[in-house]
């Protein structure tokens, strides 16, 4: 039987393409080491700060800064005026160009609460918060109040979920 010569160039062409893809995979794989820093209460969000230092919300309404060299834990103190309520508290946190985002279950008063961001410039012991987005109407519910934040080509973004 004699084989057409386009589909030997295809079968030739199909096992190198696989070749390449398992001998790729192979080479990134990588065996990941886990080690355990600190412990924390509900952690929630994190950003590096530097290389050293990570900025770490714990749903409690604690934020700190945790030296992944030294496992040195800092508190920093907030003005939020949040309410840990079901999936709510302090939620993400973001790092960037020296302000510290962050996403957080604002109490609204009555049993009331929403999801809202603020902002600061980074100071190492206390952060003083401006709201510059706010959930409306309030709710009266403990449940969805998502929040990841990011930052890109000067827009900050989050989710809800």
């Amino acid at each position: 039987m004699v084989e057409d010569q386009s589909f030997r160039k295809v079968k030739r062409f199909i096992f190198s393409v696989s070749l390449f893809l398992l001998l790729t995979n192979l080479s990134f794989a990588k065996n990941f080491n886990l080690e355990k820093i600190v412990d924390l209460n509900s952690p929630w969000g994190s950003s590096f700060i530097n290389n050293e230092e990570l900025i770490i919300t714990e749903k409690s309404g604690k934020i700190k800064v945790v030296n992944i060299i030294s496992k040195q834990i800092s508190e920093i103190k907030h003005n939020l005026n949040f309410l840990e309520h079901g999936q709510g508290g302090i939620l993400d946190i973001l790092f960037k160009d020296n302000f510290i985002y962050v996403s957080y279950t604002e109490n609204r008063g009555n049993g009331k609460t929403s999801t809202s961001i603020a902002k600061t410039k980074f100071a190492e012991k206390e952060l003083k918060f401006e709201n510059i987005f706010q959930a409306n109407p309030p709710i009266n519910s403990g449940y969805h109040f998502g929040s990841r934040l990011a930052i890109k080509d000067n827009y900050l973004f989050a989710n809800r979920y």
